[in-house]
Parts: C-alpha cells; structure tokens; sequence
C-alpha cells in the first residue's frame, strides 16, 4: 500500500468506514460522477498530465481507505499501488477489465468504480488528452461514496493538492503534442506529493516514487508494455 492509503486509513475511525448511506444502482453507477461542466474542470486544465494522473490516483487510494472495516479491498489497493508505475513508463500497470457481475454492492461497487477512473486516466486520457476531466470525475465519485463527516477533511486535502500541483506541476511550457512518440507530460509525481509534511517538490516526488516502486515485488498487476500477447 502507498503512503497515500497510509495516510488516509490511519484518518477514518471504523464506525465512518462502515458507514453505507449513499445509494449504488450497480448498472447506473456512472451517473454518481460521470458528468463535469465548464467551471468544474478548469481549475485541473492548469496541471500536467502526470499531475492530473497522480492526483486521480491519490483520490482513488483515499477512496479505497475509506472503505478499510470492510473485505476485498486488497485488490484495489494492489491494483493502485501498480498504477504508480506507469509515471515513469507507460502501460506497466495492466488494463483493468472488471466485470460488474464480479462487483456487486456498494462497497465493491464503489472500488470497481475508482478503479476504471484511474483505469481510464492511465489508457483513455492518454489517447484523448482530457486528464482535466477524469479529476471531476475521481472527486465527484469521492463526493457521493464519502460519509458526511468525512468529505470535509478529504475536501481540504484534495484542494490543497491542487493548489500544490498548480505550483510544481503545471501545464508544461512546450508540449511535444499528445501523438508524439514521447510527449512531454511534465515531471514525475509520487505518492508522497500527496502527504501535506511533503516537500511537495519534482525531486521529492522521484525520490518517493522510487521508493513505491521497488517494494511493488510481484504486484499481479504489473506489466512489461512490450510483451505481445
């Protein structure tokens, strides 16, 4: 587990974690977060892309956290711990083809939900340059799972990671363009960005990232994007 899940299961005391008072429809689970507007993306259109990635994944963690007092989360977890990888490679963390049959109610519902955001800013966003949009989405997505008492802790932590991005991570200056073969993406970022003792810096973000990366082991969801099955 990242320090990111670290740092947000060590803030949810069990009772929050059990709490399931926000309603999940397993076939219209899109409709909790899949929607944006104007306003909504444009404080992410100023960060880079692996800015905008880290950020979805991050949130993904502090969702997966909140859920801790219950089972089958070890999946989740091991999935977004691999979903770091992909800042220093592309495709080194696996497609996630989740069917819904395998993740019914709401606790896996809302785990197999994160997982596709981040799934689709690692693949999708790649392709369509939209990074700004799967953020509405992970905190929208964050905004209808959370319990009440929780939101307004994880809401102040994840716009003070915007704030920080904003300064460190933003927009690179001269883009190389989305199809190139190495687009500029802007400088790594890592789990520990996200921790507010943090020096919040690209040089402390490739230390940690390093860090994650070699205790990763035999994570089942790593992969060497040149294999050809």
């Amino acid at each position: 587990m990242s320090v990111v899940h670290d740092y947000f299961r060590a803030r949810i005391p069990e009772a929050a974690s059990l709490e399931l008072a926000f309603p999940w429809d397993q076939w219209r689970y899109t409709d909790y977060f899949l929607f944006d507007d104007d306003s909504s993306v444009a404080p992410f259109e100023a960060l880079s892309p692996l800015a905008c990635r880290g950020l979805v994944i991050a949130s993904a963690e502090a969702i997966t956290a909140r859920f801790w007092a219950h089972s089958g989360t070890d999946e989740t977890e091991a999935y977004l711990d691999a979903a770091w990888a992909t800042m220093e490679r592309e495709g080194t963390c696996d497609y996630a083809m989740l069917h819904p049959e395998d993740w019914p109610g709401p606790v896996k519902g809302a785990l197999r939900a994160a997982m596709l955001v981040v799934n689709d800013t690692l693949y999708e966003a790649r392709d369509d340059g939209d990074f700004a949009a799967r953020c509405v989405w992970i905190l929208q997505l964050a905004h209808h799972v959370m319990p009440s008492a929780l939101f307004p802790d994880f809401s102040t932590w994840f716009h003070r990671s915007v704030e920080r991005l904003a300064r460190r991570w933003p927009v690179p200056s001269h883009e190389s363009g989305l199809f190139a073969p190495a687009f500029d993406r802007g400088p790594l970022v890592g789990p520990c960005t996200f921790l507010p003792e943090d020096p919040g810096t690209p040089e402390s973000a490739a230390a940690c990232l390093s860090l994650h990366l070699a205790a990763l082991g035999d994570n089942s969801w790593l992969t060497d994007p040149d294999d050809e099955d």
